[in-house]
């Protein structure tokens, strides 16, 4: 499955993620602490928070975005310049997201061990809520719920949404839960790891 962070919180230790399972969509609340994939989304694009008690966190200007962003509306790219990478991007329902997961390596991001370290190559890193909150580069934000359901909008329906918006590519048709996705948007969710902290502070990983 793809799992993916928004900034909307459901309590103090809560917050929503997007899961696109099987042919579907469904939103979950999942503890702070595990460390997920992230999606960046425009801001100029992103929808505005909405008045509901579950609201978006807005991120900080922090000094780790100060070496802001360029966004190629032309290629389709995004290049973060605070480490040089540079990401595709693909516009949706009118809304520019990045169609890779993101790879910047904060303090506490971590990277599935497989793939001999280099998961992140591919997959991204893995960041805990607290850390996806401001792990977007400048000018770009994680996106809240509400812009998740309206990325689910614009590709038809929940029921359909975890098909129309997986990678056609990647995904082990062996395993029971994968179902290899049409990606008819370019949004190319892909089946990256998740990762969880239990009771007693002990780190382990899922890639199902």
């Amino acid at each position: 499955t793809a799992k993916f962070w928004s900034s909307t919180e459901r309590s103090s230790d809560m917050a929503t993620n997007i899961i696109l399972y099987y042919y579907f969509d469904v939103f979950e609340a999942s503890g702070r602490h595990d460390a997920m994939s992230v999606r960046c989304l425009n801001d100029d694009t992103a929808v505005p928070p909405s008045s509901s008690s579950s609201k978006p966190v807005e991120t900080s200007s922090s000094s780790a975005k100060a070496d802001g962003s360029e966004y190629d509306a032309t290629a389709n790219t995004l290049k973060d310049l605070r480490d040089g990478q540079t990401y595709a991007t693909v516009t949706i329902g009118g809304r520019v997201w990045m169609a890779e997961n993101l790879n910047y390596e904060t303090e506490t991001s971590v990277v599935f061990p497989e793939y001999n370290g280099k998961s992140h190559e591919k997959y991204g890193r893995l960041y805990a809520w607290e850390d996806a909150i401001d792990a977007c580069p400048r000018d770009w934000r994680l996106p809240g719920e509400d812009d998740w359901n309206d990325l689910v909008a614009a590709v038809g329906d929940s029921a359909i949404a975890g098909t129309k918006l997986k990678a056609a590519r990647d995904w082990d048709k062996d395993k029971k839960d994968y179902v290899v996705g049409t990606d008819d948007y370019g949004f190319a969710a892909l089946p990256a790891a998740v990762s969880h902290v239990n009771t007693n502070g002990v780190r382990s990983f899922s890639n199902n």
